[in-house]
């Protein structure tokens, strides 16, 4: 992460690793949408990856505390996760990932990736990848960057709870548009 140094003294680089690596097991070769931005194998982790640099960067530039801008990195790294409850994965034998279960590398060690497919679930909203996210970001947010940023700030950023948690809910929001406009080849709204 090129952005290592923005997040210190509240993680340590082995923190980052952990928390990329995880993010790349639940995510793998995922697409980050349908038919928009990075719609294509893998695509969802470099968005991440993408929105996470450019979060923790936009903090460090207003002047951010460091709990902050791990917060801004941490839900720019995992703004998109509830998608992964919206694409379904099969395997052989009527086999489906369940992501709140297992991670995608782990139902691929089991049925091999290349006899799974996937479907975006028809139908799906918003409202539905909003109440994903946490519950999947505490499975899969390793506990030294969860403590770092505290169980509340979860909440507050998700619910825009406080002054502080808007600021990193509209960071991230300027960070993603930024990074779909770069995915589709402009320079995004909202780009600093």
């Amino acid at each position: 992460m090129r952005c290592f140094a923005e997040l210190v003294p509240l993680v340590t680089e082995a923190d980052v690793r952990r928390t990329v690596l995880a993010l790349a097991e639940w995510t793998y070769d995922l697409p980050a949408s349908e038919a928009h931005h990075d719609a294509r194998p893998f695509g969802l982790f470099d968005h991440s990856l993408a929105v996470a640099e450019r979060a923790v960067r936009i903090a460090h530039k207003e002047g951010l505390g460091a709990e902050l801008r791990v917060g801004a990195w941490t839900f720019g790294l995992f703004h998109d996760i509830g998608k992964i409850a919206f694409i379904r994965v099969h395997g052989p034998s009527e086999a489906f990932w369940n992501p709140y279960v297992e991670s995608i590398v782990a139902f691929y060690a089991r049925h091999g990736p290349q006899c799974c497919g996937f479907a975006w679930v028809p139908g799906r909203c918003c409202d539905g990848m909003n109440w994903a996210t946490p519950m999947l970001m505490g499975r899969i947010l390793p506990v030294a960057v969860s403590d770092a940023i505290g169980p509340a700030i979860m909440t507050d950023v998700l619910e825009r709870r406080t002054r502080d948690a808007k600021r990193v809910a509209d960071l991230v929001g300027e960070a993603d548009r930024a990074a779909v406009g770069a995915a589709m080849g402009g320079r995004g709204m909202g780009a600093r």
